[in-house]
């Protein structure tokens, strides 16, 4: 099932997906959610001080720090940094829900439905990663929090609890 997952949402040839993208709008959303502020970190700008940060300010400076792991920060670096993030994030929600269940069945279930209200409403027309607002990285704390809270409901460790609202503050900042 992992390796389904792997290949129902990674994009072959993501040069070909950018040129669509950029034929629908042109990277409008792209380059207000991530590319402007990012690239304003980067040159040592501040993020809602010398520039405006739609998405908060943590959020511009983890994902243009971390689409260095892909290459340079660039229009191709960040949307394989999407992608691959929402194969890792499926993947992950896979786990857990196997664990917490304790039910493959459910859990693919629960995968599969999560793909399918993620992948396929009206918000990411014509295409998922076109608005990246609408992807993965707007709300990835998530499954760092549930999987603290299960092994917390499973080891009753109160620095579980600490951790997971460290998690959650610093969603806000990230938000």
């Amino acid at each position: 099932f992992i390796a389904f997952i792997v290949l129902l949402i990674y994009i072959p040839n993501p040069e070909a997906s950018l040129a669509r993208m950029f034929m629908g709008e042109q990277f409008h959303h792209y380059d207000s959610f991530i590319m402007a502020p990012g690239w304003a970190h980067l040159s040592g700008q501040r993020l809602n001080m010398d520039i405006m940060s739609e998405y908060g300010v943590g959020m511009p400076i983890v994902l243009s720090e971390l689409s260095k792991l892909f290459g340079s920060f660039s229009y191709l670096s960040t949307f394989k940094m999407f992608v691959w993030g929402t194969v890792i994030y499926f993947i992950a929600s896979f786990l857990l829900l196997r664990m917490w269940l304790g039910s493959i069945v459910l859990a693919i279930i629960g995968v599969l439905m999560g793909i399918k209200v993620y992948m396929f409403h009206t918000g990411v027309f014509p295409f998922l990663f076109t608005l990246p607002s609408t992807t993965i990285f707007r709300y990835c704390f998530d499954i760092v929090l549930f999987f603290l809270l299960f092994y917390h409901l499973r080891t009753h460790r109160r620095y579980l609890l600490v951790v997971a609202s460290c998690v959650c503050g610093y969603a806000i900042f990230y938000m």
